[in-house]
């Protein structure tokens, strides 16, 4: 399904659209001097990320433990199916996620 139409997936894409804008402000400061044009919408989204740390900071968090317990709570939703095959790769995803967080 297209984030477009999920209002959740929406968020994200927009969060790590401000986050990945201000990532780049910081590290290569020249390629987001320009403020108007195509450009001036990525400088807006690094500004708004500069100002707002820590709301993104704990918008993102809220997001993470989001995705991990939704991912948890379809694999009891797949065993108590039994779909044993399923599990596999919820739990992959799940691993990941607690890798990228420690």
């Amino acid at each position: 399904m297209s984030a477009l139409f999920n209002f959740h997936s929406f968020l994200t894409v927009i969060l790590l659209g401000i986050c990945a804008c201000t990532y780049f402000k910081m590290q290569f400061p020249a390629i987001l001097d320009q403020k108007t044009g195509f450009r001036g919408f990525f400088w807006k989204a690094a500004r708004i990320g500069r100002c707002l740390l820590f709301d993104l900071l704990l918008f993102c968090k809220y997001f993470m433990f989001y995705n991990l317990f939704k991912n948890i709570f379809s694999i009891f939703k797949l065993l108590e199916r039994g779909r044993k095959e399923g599990v596999e790769g919820v739990l992959k995803w799940v691993l990941i996620s607690l890798e990228v967080f420690v």
